[in-house]
This record gives structure tokens, sequence and C-alpha cells, in this order.
């Protein structure tokens, strides 16, 4: 929504109609990015990654006999 509210003034500033955008503009469009970017940085630090379990460790928690091989007969 925030970056929306500029589409008119970006679209007359990329036709390069002079005077679409002042330096005050300029400097409010940075300064809003940067809080942006922040905001989303922050919000994916926050985002716990659980380590995966090794495959041994996967293997030991299996039950008894979850790890044998059943005989399967020979088709050939």
């Amino acid at each position: 929504m925030l970056f929306a509210s500029g589409a008119r003034r970006r679209a007359r500033a990329e036709a390069g109609i002079q005077g679409a955008a002042t330096v005050r503009d300029a400097d409010d469009l940075l300064r809003d990015v940067a809080m942006f970017l922040r905001l989303v940085e922050r919000m994916l630090v926050l985002q716990p990654v659980l380590p995966q379990p090794r495959e041994s460790d996967q293997e030991a928690r299996m039950p008894p006999g979850a790890r044998e091989v059943p005989d399967v007969p020979d088709v050939g």
C-alpha cells in the first residue's frame, strides 16, 4: 500500500516529465524503503529455523525392528 500510493508519481517520472518528483519526494521514498527493508529483515530473523535431524538420529528414534529389511521373495 505504501509504495502503491506513489505509482502515479513514478509513472510521471518514468515518462520523463520534469518536476514529477522533488528532492524531498526522493528523500521520503528512500527513507520509506529503508524502513521497509529493516522490517522485512527483522521479520525474517525472528522466524526460527529448526535444525533438521541427521539420518543417524532418525534411525535411533525408529522402533525396534523398523530398521530391518523384510524378506522379499525373488521374482526372477
